[in-house]
C-alpha cells in the first residue's frame, strides 16, 4: 500500500448508477454490518 493511501468501499445502486454509501474500510465485516442495517438493499 502506498504511503498515505486510503481505501474504503463504495456501495452503488446499479439501476441509477448513484452512490448509496461510502464505508470506511474494505472488510467483509463492515459491509455485512452495513447490509444488516439496510435490509431493503
Amino acid at each position: 500500500m502506498e504511503q498515505g493511501a486510503r481505501y474504503g468501499t463504495l456501495v452503488v445502486d446499479l439501476t441509477t448508477h448513484r452512490p448509496v454509501a461510502v464505508l470506511p474500510d474494505r472488510t467483509a465485516e463492515t459491509l455485512a454490518t452495513w447490509l444488516r442495517q439496510h435490509p431493503s438493499i
